[in-house]
C-alpha cells in the first residue's frame, strides 16, 4: 500500500508489484513505488472597475485597466488597491472582497471597485474696476481682469490675490452668494464674489494754526502754574 505524503500523489508500482501492489514471492522480488508532487489547486481571480480608476494586486498579478484577471493558488489572500483617475474619486468595493478590498482565494473570486466623478462647482468672480486691479487664484484658474470664472472640484480652498494698479487700494468684497473667509473661497457649493478697486488715501498729518499754538502755550502755562501750587 502506498501513501503519499501532503502535497504529493502516487504514480504507480514499478518492478515485480503488478498495477495494484501485488507480489508473489515465488523469488526475491523488488517493487517501486513512485510519487510526485501535486499540482497546486487554483482559482480565478476577476476584478471589474467599471472605467475611470485602475485596480492593483498585492501578491501581484491584476493591474485592470488592461490584465483585470488572474489564477492564485488556494488560500492566498490577495489586498486589492484602487486608483481613481484624475476628477474621479473611488467609491467602494462589490462582490466578494471586504470593504477594505480583501478576497481569499478559497473558490473563484469576482470584486468590482466603483468610482464615481468628483462633483465641480463654479467661482465668479466680479471685478467692478479691473482698469483700477486685477484679482489671481491660487491654485491657478481665475486672472480677473480678463478670465473671471473657473470650475473647482468639490472642497477646493481657493486664495484670491488681489492687485491694484498704482494709486488704488482693494476696497473690499461684496455679493449676495460669496462664501469667503480671509480671502479664502471653499468650493463647496457654487460662489459669485463681488470686489472693488478704490482710489488709495493718504492720512494727512494735523497742523496746528497759530491761534492754536497760542493756546496750547496758555493750557500748559495753567496747568503749570496748578502743579506748582500743589507741591507748597
Amino acid at each position: 500500500t502506498a501513501t503519499p505524503d501532503t502535497g504529493y500523489q502516487f504514480d504507480g508500482w514499478t518492478g515485480d508489484c503488478d498495477i495494484n501492489g501485488n507480489v508473489t514471492m515465488d523469488a526475491d522480488r523488488t517493487c517501486g513505488a513512485t510519487f510526485s508532487i501535486l499540482p497546486p489547486i487554483t482559482y480565478q481571480l476577476t476584478v471589474t472597475n467599471g472605467g475611470n480608476g485602475t485596480v492593483t494586486s498585492s501578491p501581484a498579478g491584476i493591474d485592470c485597466g488592461t490584465d483585470c484577471t488572474e489564477e492564485y493558488e488556494a488560500g492566498t489572500s490577495v489586498a486589492l488597491t484602487a486608483t481613481p483617475d484624475t476628477g474621479y474619486q473611488f467609491d467602494g468595493w462589490t462582490g466578494d472582497c471586504d470593504v477594505d478590498g480583501n478576497v481569499t482565494m478559497d473558490a473563484d473570486r469576482t470584486c468590482s471597485a466603483t468610482f464615481i466623478q468628483i462633483p465641480t462647482y463654479t467661482l465668479t468672480i466680479n471685478n467692478q474696476t479691473p482698469d483700477q486691479g486685477t484679482i489671481t487664484s491660487n491654485p491657478p484658474g481665475i486672472d480677473c481682469g480678463m478670465d473671471c470664472t473657473e470650475d473647482y472640484e468639490k472642497g477646493t480652498q481657493v486664495r484670491l490675490l488681489m492687485t491694484p494698479k498704482p494709486g488704488f487700494q482693494f476696497g473690499g468684497w461684496g455679493g449676495d452668494n460669496c462664501n469667503i473667509v480671509r480671502n479664502v473661497v471653499t468650493m463647496n457649493a457654487a460662489n459669485t464674489c463681488e470686489a472693488q478697486f478704490v482710489v488709495r488715501t493718504t492720512q494727512a498729518i494735523p497742523t496746528l494754526s497759530a491761534w492754536g499754538l497760542i493756546a496750547l502755550s496758555g493750557a500748559l502755562g495753567l496747568l503749570g502754574a496748578f502743579a506748582r501750587r500743589r507741591n507748597r
